[in-house]
Formats: C-alpha cells, structure tokens, sequence
C-alpha cells in the first residue's frame, strides 16, 4: 500500500449560516492536523470564508441549477474530485447531492462518514402530542462527531459553542424558540 498523504474532503453545499458555523471548526481541525490536507466543497461564493489555513483547500460545487441531476452530479465527482488524491469524506450535510457524490467515491474506494442530523429527535420535538422536549445536540457538535467518527482527535471545539438556557421561570406559559 502506498504511503501517501491523508486528505479529507468535507461536503456542505448550501445553508450559508450552516456553512459559516462550520468554518471555524475546520480551521480549528485543520491547524491542529497539519500533515492532513483538509478540502471543502461547498458553493463558490462561500470561498473566502475558508482562506487562512495552509492545508485547507477550498472546492467549488459549481453546476448550475439546471445542471444537478444525478448524472451531472456523478459527472462532476468524477471530473473534479476522483483525480485529488482524497483519502476520506466527512459529509457534514446528508443530501442527496452529497449521496451522490460519497457514492461516486466510494467506488472509487473512498469511504465517508456521515452527519447523523437527529431527524427522528426533531420530530419528536415538535410533534402535536407526546412531544419529547429536551436539549439537541448543536449542529457544530454533530459536524465534530462527524470529523471524529473520520479518526480525528475529539478537540470539543463544540464544548466551546455557546448553549443558551432559557432563565423564564418554568411555569410561564410563554415560549419562544429561535433557530
């Protein structure tokens, strides 16, 4: 086996706010893993939000609209991301763009690692009846899980994040929720 360099490729193509929580994070994984090149495939106008660290590179996802069927997707994939040299996908967004594209590389041998976006603990959040109302996990923390899952050191850069608690008495009838 060769003994080339490790390079992960993190996919997060739109959400520009999800997009911006993520970048310190990675700047924060890439400095601390200097011999890993670290890319990010995301949209093109989001470029400069990852400018600064040596080894994080910057990918652009730049089919038109009109060009994102599966067979462009595939076709992109293997055009733009086959020939890198990309070792590991940390897929931060589960769509089915980022579907299509962990499967393109998987057969080219690549594997991924997935978020785990708690769909099911949402729904159960907001249902009309039976709701389970308790704390999610941060979006920044399941984008970690996702670097840690890849074998990555757990930095709890996430630990960092700011969680807000609500300081109304618990008997108040008034609820607000900001997402």
């Amino acid at each position: 086996m060769e003994n080339r360099q490790r390079h992960i490729l993190v996919t997060r193509l739109s959400a520009l706010g999800d997009i911006a929580i993520s970048v310190p994070l990675l700047k924060e994984y890439a400095r601390k893993n200097p011999q890993i090149k670290f890319s990010v495939l995301s949209q093109p106008f989001t470029s400069p939000l990852f400018e600064g660290a040596d080894n994080l590179h910057f990918i652009p996802f730049n089919l038109p609209k009109e060009k994102r069927g599966a067979v462009d997707v595939v076709k992109f994939a293997r055009r733009e991301l086959v020939g890198l040299g990309i070792t590991d996908v940390a897929d931060i967004h589960d769509v089915i763009r980022t579907k299509i594209i962990r499967w393109t590389l998987r057969l080219y041998g690549i594997p991924a690692k997935v978020i785990d976006k708690g769909r099911k603990e949402k729904r159960d959040l907001v249902k009309k009846e039976g709701k389970v109302l308790r704390q999610l996990k941060q979006s920044i923390r399941r984008y970690e899980d996702v670097l840690v899952a890849s074998g990555l050191e757990d930095l709890g850069f996430s630990a960092a994040a700011p969680c807000f608690k609500s300081s109304a008495p618990d008997n108040t009838q008034r609820r607000i929720g900001i997402a």
